[in-house]
This record gives structure tokens, C-alpha cells and sequence, in this order.
């Protein structure tokens, strides 16, 4: 499957993967504004559900389709995944899947070598396809909108 976002992919609540400065990745949904070739993305999860700004060309470069793996078999060795760590994480870890050796033989699982050097057998559903050679790219520093902040001034008279 592609994983790659294009312009035509792009539409209101649309599931994809996106970094944070982190260098991480993170399921997020696309939400469409107004203005033409504006995004706002919203990380899952996240604290408060800020929305991040993103312009149709920072969009398409930074961010990819969030696909699941159908089956374990379309995960041949050297296929370029991430995936969660542990069943409460909520960033998703870039890797290679590894096939073959003994690591692990035995429990349920896909072997996957992950870019920071470490391995783990990852269950199915916590894996995600990436392109193939894909490399994180992330804006520094990011966008956020915030909630305003409304100050009230009072005048004090003695």
C-alpha cells in the first residue's frame, strides 16, 4: 500500500502520521480550513487539542498516511514501519522489520528494529506502514495555536 499523502488525499478528518519535535511520530487528523491550502492538524490524545497550522506544501512533506498492516505477511524484511512501543505509548517509533534469526522465536509478533537501536517483537495492530527510505521531517519550531489569553486591566484609585 502507498502510504504517501497527496493533494487529492486531503480531507476533512483524514488519519495520518505526523512528527513532533520529538522527531516521533504521532496519529493525527486533518482538518480543512477556509483558507485555501491551509491545515490544521490535530494530534491525538494531545493535551488541550491544540490545532498545528500547516500549509499544503509543509503538510505533504511532513506527514504520511496512517495505514495499518492487513496482515503480517505484507511485512517482509527491511519493510520501512514504526510503531507503538508498548500498548500505553502514544508515539509511534520509525523502524525496519527484521526476519530471521532467533530473537524472539516463538512469541506472537513482528520483529522490529527500530532506528534509536533498539528491537522488540510488536503485535500487528501497534505497526504502521511508512515509505520506503522514509525519514522523519520536522519544522522547528512548530506552529500551535493557543487558546487567548484575555487580560483584564483594573484601575485603582486612592
Amino acid at each position: 500500500p502507498n502510504c504517501f499523502l497527496t493533494k487529492e488525499h486531503l480531507c476533512d478528518g483524514l488519519k495520518v502520521l505526523i512528527s513532533k519535535e520529538d522527531e516521533l511520530l504521532y496519529a493525527a487528523r486533518v482538518h480543512t480550513l477556509e483558507i485555501p491550502d491551509i491545515f490544521s492538524i490535530v494530534i491525538d490524545g494531545e493535551r488541550g487539542n491544540r490545532p498545528r497550522i500547516y500549509s499544503l506544501e509543509q503538510l505533504l512533506k511532513e506527514a504520511v498516511l496512517d495505514i495499518r498492516p492487513e496482515s503480517e505477511a505484507v511485512l517482509t524484511d527491511g519493510t520501512r514501519v514504526c510503531a507503538y512501543w508498548s500498548e500505553r505509548s502514544r508515539c509511534l517509533y520509525p523502524g525496519y522489520v527484521r526476519r530471521g534469526g532467533s530473537v524472539g522465536e516463538g512469541k506472537p509478533g513482528v520483529m522490529v528494529e527500530f532506528d534509536d537501536g533498539d528491537r522488540g517483537k510488536i503485535s500487528l495492530p501497534n505497526i504502521r506502514l511508512l515509505p520506503p527510505g522514509y525519514q522523519i521531517q520536522c519544522r522547528w519550531p512548530p506552529f500551535v495555536i493557543k487558546s487567548p489569553i484575555i487580560i483584564i486591566k483594573r484601575k485603582y484609585t486612592l
